[in-house]
């Protein structure tokens, strides 16, 4: 009986150690992580929003950079100006004011306010873009891509699977929640019966 008992608190103790990882180790980052965009957009709503001055982009077309692939997940950190350097693989807001991500092969200065001008291309293109990216679009240097990622939360945008997901989390939650409920109960009969 003894021996059953133990193993009902090792449980117990698994499972509030559990509840504690995603409360503190999940929960807590993200809401940090969402009041820190929230901020960023309030003061600057034209820069896309860093979290620790890392920003995350998606690629939707072939289009950008031989390295890169429709859904694929691009890391870019905000780095100094001067950090720049040809063959970097650059995001910036485009004429369209979204987010492009190119290779440099140029780096210049203008002459009339002393900014860095990046003249970028793709690969597949092999001809430099008509338009310079001015210092003031560049949106940060690509250090990590994640292949593949963006397929699955791009699926996100579909209602159904958008729904059954939510209801996955929502089920998997209420599970948890009722597990550690039932063995709080039984701790608690444990406590009284033995007091």
């Amino acid at each position: 009986m003894k021996n059953s008992n133990d193993k009902k608190e090792v449980i117990v103790t698994i499972a509030r150690l559990i509840g504690n990882v995603i409360y503190f180790g999940i929960l807590i980052p993200l809401i940090i992580m969402t009041l820190m965009v929230v901020y960023q957009t309030a003061i600057n709503p034209e820069k896309v929003p860093n979290v620790f001055g890392h920003k995350i982009f998606m690629i939707t077309n072939d289009y950008m950079d031989e390295t890169l692939k429709q859904g694929d997940i691009v890391i870019a950190k905000t780095v100094e100006i001067t950090e720049y350097e040809i063959g970097d693989i650059v995001a910036f807001k485009n004429s369209l004011n979204t987010v492009t991500v190119h290779r440099i092969t140029e780096i210049n200065t203008s002459i009339a306010d002393k900014t860095k001008l990046f003249t970028v291309q793709t690969i597949k293109n092999e001809t430099d873009d008509t338009k310079y990216v001015r210092e003031i679009n560049v949106e940060g240097k690509v250090i990590h891509v994640i292949p593949k990622v963006g397929v699955m939360i791009a699926s996100l945008k579909d209602p159904i699977i958008l729904a059954i997901t939510v209801a996955v989390i929502l089920l998997g939650g209420v599970l948890i929640y009722l597990i550690a409920r039932k063995i709080d109960h039984i701790k608690t009969e444990k406590y009284y019966r033995n007091n």
